[in-house]
């Protein structure tokens, strides 16, 4: 004999609400992720513009990767980089700083010496989620003007070994590694 489901009105109607509770969450939420990723997304279109290009990844529950992963608006900026030494950095900064799950940046050496490099180590180094900073020390990362100034000033070793000290001392949280490609 098949057992019959009896509902009273009182449990239906506790059914309904506890229903109605879960997709209205639910519904909140995903209104959220796909606003923040809107925010991101215009960001991110201004900065490419600026010469800088980006990698995307998931940034919702570890429960719900397996659904979600590949939704857009689960989606949030993870590694960030300069395509080429001439880009603006100082300008990309606080546009960069509207990215909380940034966690990679690659830099050019010659972006972040001299004064101004200075000043954009201090920068970068209150970017809140970012936990690495690639620094591209590579002689094609070096105009001609800085090949010149390279010559004359000191050489790759010294300059690299002057910013390697700023870093320690304006952003000791991040991890630094450097990139030589010949």
């Amino acid at each position: 004999m098949v057992a019959r489901l009896r509902f009273g009105l009182q449990r239906l109607v506790l059914l309904v609400s506890l229903l109605a509770l879960v997709g209205g969450g639910v519904r909140a939420w995903w209104g959220a992720q796909a606003r923040h990723w809107r925010q991101e997304r215009a960001v991110v279109q201004a900065l490419r513009a600026a010469g800088l290009s980006f990698r995307w990844d998931y940034a919702g529950p570890a429960w719900l990767a397996r659904w979600l992963a590949d939704a857009p608006q689960c989606q949030r900026v993870a590694e960030a980089w300069c395509d080429r030494p001439e880009t603006p950095l100082a300008e990309a900064l606080p546009q960069l700083a509207q990215l909380p799950h940034l966690g990679v940046l690659l830099a050019f050496q010659t972006q972040l010496e001299g004064a101004e490099g200075d000043r954009l180590v201090q920068q970068i180094a209150t970017l809140g989620g970012l936990r690495v900073l690639l620094v591209d020390a590579s002689p094609r990362s070096l105009s001609a003007t800085d090949g010149a100034e390279l010559a004359s000033e000191a050489s790759q070793d010294e300059r690299t070994a002057a910013l390697e000290a700023v870093l320690r001392r304006r952003a000791p949280h991040l991890a630094v590694a450097w990139l030589r490609v010949h």
